[in-house]
């Protein structure tokens, strides 16, 4: 919505601004087109004129000459006068002024004046001044399709400009964004791994000075590995997030079994489940297949179901399931006995995020497991969602069908 009232402004106002250039353009520059207009039809006209006398070139009379020019252009109306101002030749119904019988006086009321055409030195030719009206009424309709066609053109070009602005506005706030997002991604890492860093050198320190508890090398020692290890996985998961963020990672898709890879990712959590006195409860027919990445749809599944197991209060059930969603398998995993404030779920992608931080480093929570499902899901271009549902809080995937074989299956 906002994205689409800077696309109206931004036409609105190109748009005036080209109306008001062209109105003002022409309103100074329109006694300069008129008067070449009117002179370069005056021009015409008189050269049209001029057959009658290039008639009288092989000695032909000029009324004679001027008999055989109307038999040809009855549509076009003269007269021919002497010096002396005698009418030597005028086409029928021709009047030069308003009133004919006072020819001393000026033009008519409302009748234009003639117009010479042609000033010899025996007479002249004569048209009336109604010709020239028609020069400026053909002048007008030219003048009308070209306003309305720069207009058409100029609100065209308002529309490409104001595509354009939003466009490049578009570009500048992808660009701070990514911007800010990688200075909080780089912060949030050197926060988490300055943590560990310093209690290994604690560790290390103390076995150096052979001080109380730390002339236990062997234990210490251990202690260090841990950390290590632990900052080896994360740092892993960095590079690998990193990776998919910047395509690097092409999905291989294939035509997948949702049941089996959600089967074989239970059993690495089945035990942990167990320990915490959880139910995990699946209800996925046989037979429901998807195109997708192996690799990465199990990698993305295995980090929520570990989430929904880590999350789950003792006693809990987590629920998996299929539904058929716009022709689409929707899989969902629920982890019951919780909720999320709605202002929070959107920050649980973000990098290091946690809900409840004490709790989360005491579990070994690197904070980077969902941001990692969504850039996984992301490059495979599945949608996906984390919402609160009446019993839980529920993680959907919608899958796209390998087979156009309907199946029925529903929620748990």
């Amino acid at each position: 919505m906002r994205r689409n009232g800077i696309f109206v402004k931004t036409f609105l106002y190109t748009t005036v601004f080209a109306v008001l250039l062209v109105g003002v353009t022409a309103f100074l520059f329109s006694a300069q087109i008129i008067s070449y207009y009117r002179t370069q039809n005056v021009n015409h006209i008189a050269r049209s004129y001029q057959r009658i006398v290039t008639g009288t070139y092989d000695g032909t009379d000029i009324v004679e000459s001027a008999k055989r020019f109307y038999e040809k252009n009855q549509s076009l109306p003269f007269v021919i006068r002497d010096k002396e101002g005698n009418t030597i030749f005028a086409t029928p119904d021709t009047n030069l002024f308003g009133d004919e019988t006072d020819r001393n006086t000026a033009p008519g009321v409302g009748a234009p004046p003639p117009y010479t055409v042609y000033r010899g030195a025996e007479y002249d030719i004569l048209v009336p001044g109604d010709s020239l009206i028609y020069v400026y009424k053909s002048l007008t309709k030219r003048v009308i399709v070209i306003v309305i066609a720069v207009l058409a053109i100029s609100m065209l070009a308002a529309y490409i400009y104001a595509r354009q602005i939003l466009k490049l506005k578009y570009d500048i706030e992808r660009e701070q964004q990514l911007t800010e997002t990688q200075r909080y991604f780089f912060s949030a890492v050197s926060h988490e791994l300055k943590t560990p860093i310093a209690a290994t050198s604690v560790l290390l320190e103390g076995m150096l000075a052979n001080i109380g508890d730390y002339k236990d090398h062997p234990k210490y020692m251990r202690e260090c590995l841990k950390l290590i290890d632990s900052q080896n996985e994360m740092i892993s998961e960095i590079l690998e997030i990193v990776s998919l963020s910047e395509g690097k990672i092409i999905p291989a898709i294939e035509k997948l079994n949702i049941g089996q890879i959600v089967a074989d990712i239970l059993q690495n959590y089945q035990a942990l489940a167990e320990a915490d006195g959880l139910r995990i409860i699946t209800n996925i027919p046989s037979g429901v297949t998807a195109l997708a990445d192996y690799n990465m749809l199990k990698r993305a599944l295995s980090n929520v179901v570990l989430n929904a197991v880590q999350n789950t209060p003792s006693g809990g059930e987590i629920r998996i399931w299929c539904e058929m969603v716009s022709d689409k398998y929707r899989l969902s995993v629920l982890n019951t006995g919780v909720k999320i404030a709605d202002d929070v779920l959107p920050k649980l992608f973000e990098p290091f995020y946690r809900v409840d931080k004490a709790r989360s480093r005491k579990s070994g929570h690197s904070g980077l497991g969902l941001t990692i499902v969504q850039k996984t899901l992301e490059a495979m271009g599945i949608p996906f969602a984390l919402e609160n549902a009446r019993d839980g809080v529920q993680f959907w995937i919608d899958l796209p069908q390998a087979s156009t074989e309907r199946i029925q299956i529903g929620t748990p």
